[in-house]
């Protein structure tokens, strides 16, 4: 199988150092994850939630259990990373947990 060539800038400001031939958005291994699983670089998973402070960081509510009035509405909270942009779901948990520390209902 050919895989098609092309190149991308490498930057660290405003204007590319130099160009780099295989590399795409920064991803040096671009061609040999083909047919792997999708990976991100947003930081998630990292605040597990559940009812118990013994198994959990912070409650369904995202409430953190050790640390009074400080919630945690962001990727932290997910399970996992799913490996594909999470924003809107980023925008969903914190819509939710926003919700709840206001106690209205979404669309209400």
């Amino acid at each position: 199988m050919r895989f098609p060539r092309f190149t991308a800038g490498v930057a660290d400001g405003p204007e590319p150092r130099r160009a780099v031939p295989g590399l795409l958005l920064g991803r040096r291994d671009f061609l040999n994850n083909l047919g792997g699983a999708p990976t991100s670089r947003h930081v998630m998973g990292t605040l597990r939630m559940g009812p118990e402070p013994a198994s959990s960081v912070v409650d369904p509510a995202g409430r953190f259990h050790d640390v009074d009035n400080l919630y945690a509405c962001d990727g932290g909270v997910f399970p996992t990373s799913s490996g594909y942009n999470p924003t809107l779901t980023i925008i969903a948990v914190a819509l939710k947990i926003a919700h709840g520390i206001a106690g209205t209902r979404p669309g209400g």
